[in-house]
């Protein structure tokens, strides 16, 4: 059985955002303290302050991830 998890990702991966960002939502009130959740939030995401929001909790989780650095610093620049 696909995990919800797994159900979003492909969700997000065939186009389907509003579907995918519903899954990873619903994932997220049930534990928020998994940055991959956050972290493909961000990516399912249009709006970039939304987006910055998502990738600030992933760097809150772990301030070493690398996409979350790249991605918050691009998302400041191309403001």
């Amino acid at each position: 059985m696909v995990n919800k998890l797994d159900e979003g990702i492909k969700a997000l991966n065939a186009g389907n955002w509003k579907q995918g960002r519903q899954i990873l939502g619903e994932i997220i009130r049930a534990n928020g303290s998994d940055e991959t959740i956050w972290m493909w939030l961000a990516l399912g995401l249009e709006d970039r302050r939304l987006k910055m929001d998502c990738w600030q909790r992933v760097l809150k989780l772990n301030p070493n991830h690398v996409k979350a650095n790249k991605e918050l610093i691009r998302l400041q620049v191309f403001s």
